[in-house]
């Protein structure tokens, strides 16, 4: 009996678009008892992840990624400017 996988097949030089969105909302009940400060937090956000992945071999996937949050709040986490960009490149070895 053949073994059957349930993945596809892993090629060399597939490359991988991705957008992400998404929206988090902490309960401002924590607020309210002293579990969370607005001044490093915020109650609501959002971010945006744009994503360009590479797979130069079978078994290496490299990956970079942009994301952009913005909060409601300024908080110090920001600089107080409510929205922060991050990248970051990502090496994935499958074994």
């Amino acid at each position: 009996h053949p073994i059957l996988h349930s993945f596809p097949t892993r090629r060399s030089s597939d490359l991988e678009l991705a957008v992400r969105y998404a929206n988090g909302d902490i309960d401002r009940r924590l607020f309210d008892l002293g579990l969370a400060d607005f001044a490093v937090s915020s109650q609501e956000f959002r971010t945006v992840t744009g994503s360009i992945g590479l797979r130069p071999s079978p078994n290496l996937r490299l990956l970079f990624e942009a994301t952009r949050v913005i909060a409601d709040q300024r908080p110090a986490a920001f600089d107080s400017h409510g929205r922060d960009t991050s990248f970051s490149l990502r090496a994935i070895f499958d074994f």
